[in-house]
């Protein structure tokens, strides 16, 4: 039974059932992040990216695999691309080489915040790679996970950084860790009794999506801020449990780092001290993230160890 033509405007239940299959929020209804998902999957498919699902695009949809998946086929695969991922190799940037560990993957992750626009779901993610010179995925508010390069090169995208990994110091730790941006404006400014993104004094942010932090809580600085949503956060913690499934061997939760630890100074967890900068460079995720990033690399090791089982 073929399926019928969709495109920007179109409603209803194959719109749901398009949206489901790539992995995008499921309203129902053909808009931008729709079409830009679209043009993703048909250009990683080898198909023409016009955001139109007419006959051949149907027929890669529905052959594709599952588009939720906590870990791959195989533990231990070491596949470059997330199953998960709106692939979009067009924004590939030049890689610099494997990351430095045995897989050749990198041994952890650093979570950031893009501090800019975040209004306009996967555009922003797609975006935000676009226009940066850096090496990174990202996370869009809806959940969206955007990948333009292969988990087995690095590029940078922390700067000034440090930590002990592996039992070494390392200065510079783009090449162990690869890094994920959400979108998000980070740090709020306030006015009067409400709270603003740093490039936009006229919309003031609605109060249930400001978390203030009144005291310094390890790597969270003392400020307002942006949360992430809840839709961006299960993406996080699902690309980050996938990531030890895909190389259990080398993938270290102990490595999933705020860029606020690496590039900041960690102060309450005696046996870290000295293992950032010493100084606070950086201020993301801080309080955009609902934990602490011990808090998430506890809950990671929880999570893993209850799926394996």
């Amino acid at each position: 039974m073929s399926k019928e033509k969709l495109a920007m405007g179109s409603k209803g239940a194959s719109v749901k059932e398009l949206q489901k299959i790539l992995g995008i929020t499921e309203d129902g209804k053909f808009g931008k992040n729709t079409k830009a998902a679209v043009k993703a999957f048909q250009l990683a498919n080898g198909l023409v990216s016009d955001g139109v699902v007419g006959v051949k695009t149907w027929a890669a949809l529905l052959s594709a695999k599952p588009p939720v998946v906590s870990n791959p086929v195989k533990p231990g695969a070491k596949l470059l691309y997330w199953p998960n991922a709106v692939i979009r190799k067009d924004l590939k940037k030049k890689g610099r080489g494997s990351y430095s560990s045995e897989s050749g993957l990198s041994v952890g992750s650093i979570v950031h915040y893009t501090a800019g626009n975040y209004k306009k779901g996967l555009q922003n993610a797609i975006s935000s790679i676009e226009g940066s010179p850096y090496y990174f995925h990202c996370i869009a508010t809806d959940g969206s996970f955007v990948q333009a390069n292969p988990l087995n090169q690095w590029g940078h995208h922390a700067g000034e950084s440090s930590w002990v990994i592996n039992g070494k110091r390392v200065d510079g730790v783009s090449d162990y860790l690869d890094g994920i941006e959400m979108n998000n404006p980070g740090i709020l400014t306030k006015i009067g009794s409400k709270y603003y993104a740093y490039y936009d004094l006229k919309s003031p942010i609605p109060d249930d999506q400001v978390r203030v932090i009144t005291k310094d809580k390890h790597n969270v600085q003392k400020a307002a801020y942006m949360k992430y949503t809840s839709a961006q956060e299960k993406t996080l913690i699902e690309y980050l449990l996938w990531r030890k499934f895909n190389d259990p061997e080398n993938y270290n939760f102990d490595y999933v780092l705020g860029h606020d630890e690496v590039a900041g100074n960690t102060v309450e967890d005696d046996e870290k001290k000295g293992y950032g900068l010493a100084r606070d460079r950086k201020n993301d995720p801080g309080g955009a993230l609902s934990m602490t990033m011990p808090e998430l690399r506890s809950l990671l090791k929880k999570e893993y160890a209850k799926r394996i089982k």
